[in-house]
């Protein structure tokens, strides 16, 4: 997460700095006016004697209200000039952390929004924008198929708020075509991406031909072509068992993609039940996403949704 967030950083130290550009060259320009500027000195210099009075308690008289009336004045000619009080102040994106980054020692939401739409540009594929497992999700489904989905999205939404500190990082999704497993998955993606962390979403065909290029490539080219799988926090694997099977490439390579050094968390989409799962890709994979240790599959049955909501 650090890159993302030190580039969100980055974006919102550019947009204070412009801010304050506009408000000082403002300030630059009514400056240059004679008029203008001695309206301004004279106010300053008012505002620090009613101070230092203030500091001694000693009576300011009549002067705040001559400061006033000067500063009526200012604003006066400031509007002749074409301008007005708030155009010498900056004018930040955020009211809230006034384009910092941080409100009381704590990310502001600007920031987290800018982590994440950076994170969702990284994330291309991903089939929805929800990132929440709310009843709004459920609209569309059957009555009779309700309580299935509601479980599954009560455990995919504790995946999410768990994330990264999960007991089972492997989740399988299986279950009819259009049933809803991809969406599912792309609400859950989009919901660990509002936490910061960085997603893979991939289907099963580009990991495929990923794979092949991988076995195909010198020595040397190995690392750069791995690289998306290793550098990101959660992979989603969409649609598992569409992809072509290339001998000594395709099982291959999967098992080791989820028994990696670095123990990821992956969400994998499949038509497959678990018998097939085994029956196209072996024991070893069908063993490891088996090992209640670190997977868990479930299924998400009933009719296509697709054309129940068409």
């Amino acid at each position: 997460m650090a890159n993302y967030k030190q580039r969100a950083l980055f974006e919102i130290k550019r947009r204070r700095l412009l801010a304050e550009s506009a408000a000082d060259a403002v300030a630059e320009e009514v400056a240059k006016d004679p008029r203008y500027s001695l309206l301004n000195s004279e106010c300053v210099a008012l505002g620090f004697k009613i101070a230092r009075l203030g500091a001694l308690k000693e009576d300011t008289g009549t002067l705040k209200e001559e400061l006033e009336k000067k500063k009526a004045e200012r604003s006066a000619r400031l509007k002749e000039l074409g301008y007005s009080e708030s155009d010498l102040t900056p004018h930040y994106r955020c009211a809230l952390c006034n384009d910092t980054g941080s409100v009381n020692g704590a990310d502001c939401v600007c920031l987290k929004e800018l982590i994440y739409a950076e994170l969702r540009e990284g994330a291309r594929g991903v089939p929805t924008d929800a990132d929440k497992f709310d009843d709004d999700l459920l609209k569309g489904i059957p009555e009779s198929m309700r309580p299935s989905y509601s479980k599954a999205y009560a455990i995919l939404a504790k995946y999410a708020a768990d994330f990264p500190d999960n007991k089972a990082p492997v989740i399988g999704l299986s279950g009819p075509v259009g049933c809803g497993k991809s969406y599912a998955a792309g609400v859950l993606a989009n919901a660990v991406m509002r936490k910061g962390y960085s997603v893979l979403f991939i289907n099963a065909v580009q990991l495929n031909n990923l794979f092949l290029k991988y076995h195909r490539a010198p020595v040397n080219e190995k690392a750069e072509l791995f690289a998306p799988l290793t550098g990101c926090d959660l992979i989603v694997i969409d649609d598992l068992g569409a992809e072509p099977l290339f001998n000594n490439v395709t099982a291959n390579y999967l098992y080791a993609l989820l028994t990696s050094e670095n123990e990821g968390h992956f969400v994998i989409t499949t038509n497959l039940d678990f018998e097939n799962l085994r029956s196209r890709y072996g024991d070893r994979v069908a063993s490891r996403l088996a090992d209640r240790e670190r997977s868990r599959l479930y299924l998400l049955d009933g009719k296509d949704l697709r054309l129940t909501r068409r």
